[in-house]
């Protein structure tokens, strides 16, 4: 039994299409996506349609429940005014009713149980929530949540990074970002779940693909432009393969100061400050953060 995971694929459909052309040469048995879909990319919509041709269970992501509730009219006001969530507003009005009817039918989780292997439990976050992050070095801890639950492995993703932990007979892998991986490597990244001998065994795999006709798209499609400085955030960890979302964030709170944890969204004007101050120079080159 071979399973392909594929986990944040971030409308990127560019990284996503070269990870199904190599596991079409893995001969899997299976393919399963673990979620967020759409958002921060130039290719939401093409995305979804690729992901329903070919994957056998699709979980939800945190990502794809926001255009859930901007489908439902259930969210702050900010989302629909503020600059800080011009990217959010862009994808939902590229997703179909058809591609939101596919987000609605998601479960959160799923579990797979094969004759003569260890049940898998499927997540996008953890078996708590699709929001909480998960590693195998710091709490949230991989052994904690291993310990949660019946099943012997447990596949999660969400951090956009790829690791592997054991805890006793145990195992939880994250396979990475097929779309915006965060650990260093732009390629899109993806795990091979095998079973033999009673056991399962990950292996981690990175696929190149055409970041130069990804950067174009941004700018074509007009994410780049009408997203603003969290797409240019998004834009700039895909190339790079190193996380600028939250580095920006932060940087947008400390210019914020003081009267940051009195908004619910920061304002334009400290949002736009913010982006003229941050150092895009060193972001879309990846290099290293100074520390403070």
């Amino acid at each position: 039994m071979r399973v392909a995971v594929l986990a944040d694929i971030h409308g990127n459909v560019l990284a996503l299409d070269a990870v199904l052309a190599d596991v079409e040469r893995q001969s899997v048995d299976a393919v399963v996506v673990l979620g967020d879909l759409a958002d921060r990319g130039p290719f939401p919509h093409k995305v979804i349609e690729r992901v329903q041709a070919a994957a056998h269970v699709v979980l939800l992501g945190n990502t794809d429940e926001m255009f859930l509730q901007m489908d439902r009219r259930d969210v702050p006001e900010a989302w629909v005014e503020a600059e800080q969530y011009a990217p959010v507003r862009w994808t939902y009005a590229r997703l179909t009713q058809a591609d939101l009817a596919f987000l609605g039918s998601l479960p959160e989780q799923h579990t797979l149980d094969v004759p003569g292997l260890p049940p898998v439990r499927f997540v996008h976050g953890s078996p708590r929530s699709n929001k909480e992050p998960v590693y195998p070095d710091r709490n949230p801890h991989a052994a904690d949540m291993l310990r949660m639950i019946d099943e012997d492995v447990l596949a999660l993703a969400h951090t956009h990074i790829a690791w592997q932990a054991h805890a006793g007979r145990k195992l939880a892998f994250n396979p990475g970002s097929v779309g915006q991986p965060f650990g260093g490597d732009p390629r899109a990244q993806y795990a091979l779940l095998t079973g033999r001998r009673g056991r399962w065994e990950v292996e981690q795999r990175a696929v190149d693909y055409d970041r130069a006709a990804l950067d174009e798209a941004f700018r074509t499609s007009g994410l780049l432009a009408e997203g603003g400085a969290f797409a240019r955030a998004a834009r700039a960890a895909m190339m790079t393969g190193r996380d600028e979302l939250w580095p920006f964030l932060r940087h947008a709170f400390r210019v914020a100061g003081e009267e940051a944890r009195h908004y619910k969204a920061l304002p334009d004007d400290v949002w736009r400050r913010a982006a003229e101050t941050y150092d895009w120079a060193r972001a879309e080159a990846g290099g290293e953060r100074p520390r403070r």
